[in-house]
């Protein structure tokens, strides 16, 4: 067995990226990583390359057996699903539960009486507990390497190292020579003025700033409204009623419905 020990870690950053999964695994789809454009590719390979080599004195499994599946509750089970990992169920039996009950005791006749879950070993599990049960594999196969599945990458495939934030360049912006049938100016020409090239990820900043600037401009208005209507309320001396300032607000309301 390899000897582990509580030595200081380099870094959180993989221990974060798990989240709160209790994964001790990594799936990667070989169908997947073979679409990734090169840049993408090579850099993995060689990151790969560098792990095995790294790794190489651990003892590992010589293989690991990977099944597609869906995770479910114990307890949310369907019949079909129990049977097909194997899993037996001794429920409460509600016939055995006296007649006349109050929902107070029938909820403790339930807790007295609580149904019983056992995997294939017949061990049993808490119904509580997630278990995960076979399921059709949605991804092609790989095909010998010649199978592709069109990424969409919000990065920049010919920056391996990640593609520059938006905010760390100067943008511009000028009309362009396109014209309607009147002559006027259609479009606005949107770009770094540094003549960095651009990617999806520019587009998606800049239209999360259209929306967002959009959004404030809509809130001020509403915000405005309301402050109308208190200083309304208290130059002539009235309690303002909420429900007005709820429709004013919209969305933006934190109230209750009184």
């Amino acid at each position: 067995m390899t000897d582990a020990h509580s030595a200081p870690k380099p870094s959180d950053d993989v221990h974060e990226w798990f989240g709160l999964s209790y994964g001790t695994h990594a799936v990667l789809p070989r169908v997947l990583m073979q679409s990734m454009p090169a840049a993408w590719q090579q850099q993995f390979v060689a990151l790969m390359v560098q792990f095995e080599d790294a790794f190489d004195h651990v003892e590992q499994p010589s293989a690991y057996s990977v099944q597609a599946a869906s995770q479910h509750l114990v307890n949310e089970l369907l019949p079909d699903q129990l049977n097909s990992i194997g899993y037996t169920v001794d429920e409460r039996d509600y016939d055995q539960m006296p007649e006349g009950l109050s929902v107070r005791a029938i909820a403790e006749w339930e807790d007295d009486h609580p149904t019983h879950y056992y995997d294939a070993d017949g061990n049993e599990v808490d119904g509580s507990s997630y278990v995960y049960v076979p399921a059709p594999d949605p991804l092609p196969s790989y095909s010998r390497g010649r199978t592709y599945i069109e990424p969409r990458l919000s990065g920049c495939a010919h920056c391996p190292d990640g593609h520059a934030a938006p905010t760390s360049r100067p943008w511009g912006v000028y009309v362009a020579d396109e014209r309607d049938g009147d002559g006027q100016p259609t479009y606005l020409r949107v770009g770094p003025s540094d003549g960095a090239h651009v990617a999806q990820s520019d587009a998606d900043w800049l239209w999360q700033l259209i929306r967002d600037s959009e959004q404030l401009q809509a809130n001020a208005r509403r915000w405005s409204a309301v402050s109308d209507t208190i200083e309304r309320a208290y130059r002539k001396g009235y309690d303002v009623d909420p429900h007005e300032l709820r429709d004013q607000l919209g969305d933006l309301w934190q109230g209750g419905d009184e």
